[in-house]
């Protein structure tokens, strides 16, 4: 139990006065930390202090306060510092359990990935094989019967069996793998014949460094034909002469990794996982489903479990480690950002984080696992079915979320100098990495903000601190540079600024000064990104925008604001309100249900999904 905090009840010594209630004054870490000190209970410690551990205590006295001379100059201000949350274990240098390194050791071993037609490879639990000799680290599969198997781990404590399957290829069409990277090549040919070499190039320069899923050396000697087509397909948003192609290559694509999936390998998830990471991610419905299929694919090949005593080569416990937390990342971020169920329980893999090499770039794919394992903490436990079927109480919900808060900001305090900066070029990914980052900061403030009470005394506070996050986030997109946008991003990276924008509107609703200014700043730097870059981000953030102007119009000045994205979009620019109204009824919502309602649900991301599901984003 915390130990009991000071009262300040007396005059004391130190604060030469007597605090204020309790009730109406913050601690003293609240106050240090510009945290909303809440505090339920007379004499109990507040909130943050309850779920961080510490002292709560009123010993710092009021601040002195100066009155500027009228030629002084800009104050120094004294650097913040953070305490970082005792029971977080996000140390940069500390990882929570061993990690995996991305390049290759010394060690070698027989590979389960191998290049046979006619037999794969499947994982299996031990239940499987309860009668069968757990032979440690075993080199090549045993033959009993008609059952081919192998343990893999030479940890007896901990085996890993696989047995060898038969191909059946049942259902399989005219298209296949080089059938289609066939096609690929003739698509691009009347552009320029050496398109695959340079889709190649920049995807091993752009999106390889910041999402390692493929090993660069074996991808130049082998050259999978479905992934080199997939490749290309991917490097749309890299090469504008062959955007006209987008829909043709990605259908080719598609036809490959169909074949594919008639004899999973890893070279399937990578071309799954390929397409999961692709930009303009369009098809939404196909990308769930796509990524259940990718999640039951990575079971099947035991990619769920800890490789790095198994008796592999080094480069395939390294990729499968890579695979793995690639698929976790595009399973738990859509999953938090359209309100849907993830694939991915934390109780059912142990696979360790992977370790990186020195450059930004290799770093910014670590923290993004990092940052995605605090993002599957305010999944399960406010987005989950069970968290919204079953809430738990006020205060519980709320110290959840200043342990999460308080993650995140230990996790932030222990980045490297590469990943904090946001002046100058920066790598590939690390950009991406920031904008997750500020983007994880909206959300958990505006949880906070459902979480409270609508007339509690908490409330401006609360909606202060989220727009402090906002104009982050904004800050950061309008400081982007051409490179910056050049580089690898996220396929939901759109998200992340149409929730800022949001969440803003909903402030703007509430008069929290600022925020239809920022707004307004943020919506102009995307409409001016886009008409000199045709950034695909800022288009599909914009749209997206449309939708919540287009309503908020009805409550703010937004009109003009409006007209200008969808003038911008080529989109109808609708008399004030007809747009709001078509975009509803296509929606079955009738007029009387909505006009006079709460607007605080524009910052949903269930909205966006429900617009892209119905293939509505672009109906505004």
């Amino acid at each position: 139990m915390p130990p009991e905090r000071v009262k300040p009840a007396q005059p004391t010594a130190h604060t030469g006065r007597e605090p204020r209630s309790r009730l109406d004054r913050p601690c003293d870490a609240c106050r240090r930390h510009k945290h909303m000190c809440m505090i339920p209970v007379r004499g109990e410690p507040c909130v943050s202090c309850r779920v961080r551990d510490k002292e709560c205590t009123f010993l710092i006295g009021p601040t002195a306060r100066k009155r500027k001379r009228p030629d002084a100059g800009p104050s120094s201000q004294p650097e913040r510092s953070r305490e970082p949350s005792s029971s977080v274990g996000l140390d940069w240098d500390a990882a929570p359990s061993p990690r995996v390194p991305l390049q290759p050791r010394t060690d070698d071993g027989v590979p389960l990935d191998d290049e046979a037609e006619d037999e794969e490879t499947h994982f299996v639990g031990l239940g499987f094989f309860g009668l069968l000799p757990r032979d440690a680290g075993a080199a090549t599969f045993s033959r009993h019967a008609t059952l081919a198997f192998r343990q893999v781990s030479s940890d007896p404590r901990r085996p890993a069996y696989f047995i060898k399957h038969p191909s059946l290829l049942y259902g399989r069409g005219p298209s296949s793998a080089s059938a289609a990277l066939d096609e690929v090549r003739r698509l691009c040919a009347p552009v320029a014949p050496d398109i695959p070499a340079r889709a190649l190039h920049l995807f091993t320069t752009i999106t390889l460094p910041a999402l390692p899923f493929v090993h660069p050396r074996r991808l130049a000697q082998s050259n999978p034909p479905a992934l080199v087509a997939g490749i290309v397909a991917h490097c749309t948003s890299y090469i504008p002469e062959i955007r006209h192609l987008h829909r043709a290559l990605w259908q080719q694509a598609l036809l490959a990794l169909e074949d594919e999936y008639r004899q999973p390998r890893l070279r399937t998830l990578q071309l799954a996982l390929l397409i999961l990471t692709s930009r303009p991610s369009e098809n939404v419905g196909q990308r769930e489903i796509g990524l259940a299929r990718a999640a039951g694919c990575a079971h099947l090949l035991g990619l769920h479990m800890d490789s790095s005593v198994w008796a592999l080569p080094a480069w395939e416990v390294s990729v499968r480690t890579q695979i793995w937390w690639t698929l976790f990342i595009h399973d738990k971020w859509p999953a938090l950002l359209y309100g849907r169920p993830s694939n991915l329980h934390h109780s059912n893999y142990n696979v360790p984080l992977p370790s990186v090499g020195e450059d930004a770039s290799s770093a910014s794919f670590l923290a993004t696992c990092r940052l995605t394992l605090i993002a599957d903490k305010l999944l399960e436990r406010f987005f989950s079915v069970h968290a919204i079927t079953a809430p738990q109480g006020e205060l519980t919900r709320l110290a959840a979320l200043e342990g999460i808060l308080a993650d995140l900001e230990a996790f932030e305090d222990g980045l490297p100098d590469p990943l904090r900066s946001t002046t100058g070029l920066a790598p590939t990914g690390v950009r991406s990495f920031q904008l997750s980052l500020c983007g994880l900061y909206v959300i958990t403030h505006r949880t906070i903000i459902e979480a409270l009470p609508s007339g509690g005394v908490h409330i401006s506070l609360a909606h202060s601190r989220a727009l402090d996050a906002c104009e982050r986030l904004s800050a950061l997109v309008l400081s982007l540079t051409d490179a910056d946008r050049a580089a690898f991003w996220m396929p939901y990276s759109s998200h992340h600024i149409s929730n800022a924008a949001s969440l803003l509107l909903r402030l703007a609703l509430a008069h929290t000064d600022g925020a239809l200014a920022c707004t307004a700043s943020l919506v102009h730097g995307l409409v001016d990104m886009y008409s000199t870059t045709r950034w695909d981000i800022a288009e599909a953030a914009l749209r997206r925008i449309a939708v919540v102007l287009a309503v908020g119009s009805r409550e703010l000045p937004l009109a003009e604001t409006y007209r200008t994205v969808a003038d911008t979009l080529g989109m109808s620019a609708a008399p004030e309100g007809e747009a709001t109204d078509q975009l509803l009824e296509s929606l079955g919502v009738g007029q009387a249900d909505w006009l006079d309602a709460d607007l605080s649900w524009l910052d949903s991301a269930m909205l966006f999904g429900a617009l892209d599901s119905a293939g509505l984003s672009e109906v505004v």
